[in-house]
């Protein structure tokens, strides 16, 4: 798979663009405060929102890697580069390990979604 800038979750057409949408208002939904201090309830390992906490943090490196040019350590972590096959990070690594991040959240949330949006948003969009 080759890296294209125009299919690109900065672009709005990454791979689980749609899921990332639905997710962010999750988020949206479950967040308590916003602000520096912010995190998602029960975002421990093991946790309800461990999967959506970390999509949370890596959308907001995301953020950052692309407008900014700041390179997160969420990105360049060992064993998640070689969970995308890759050594260190560049902007399609990057958008891979979003990528990533979205699916485990996704199967995470998969009842919160289909209690609060049905059962055919879940099964349309599961990976």
């Amino acid at each position: 798979m080759s890296y294209d800038p125009a299919e690109t979750y900065w672009a709005g057409k990454g791979r689980f663009s749609k899921e990332e949408k639905v997710l962010t208002e999750v988020i949206d939904d479950k967040l308590p405060h916003f602000g520096s201090d912010a995190k998602l309830p029960k975002s421990h390992s093991g946790g309800a929102n461990y999967h959506l906490e970390r999509l949370r943090k890596a959308k907001y490196a995301y953020y950052r890697w692309f407008n900014d040019g700041d390179h997160s350590n969420i990105f360049s972590h060992r064993a998640t580069l070689r969970k995308v096959g890759a050594y260190s990070p560049n902007n399609h690594v990057v958008e891979l390990i979003l990528d990533l991040k979205i699916e485990n959240a996704w199967k995470e949330q998969a009842k919160y979604l289909e209690r609060i949006y049905g059962k055919i948003l879940v099964q349309k969009n599961a990976s």
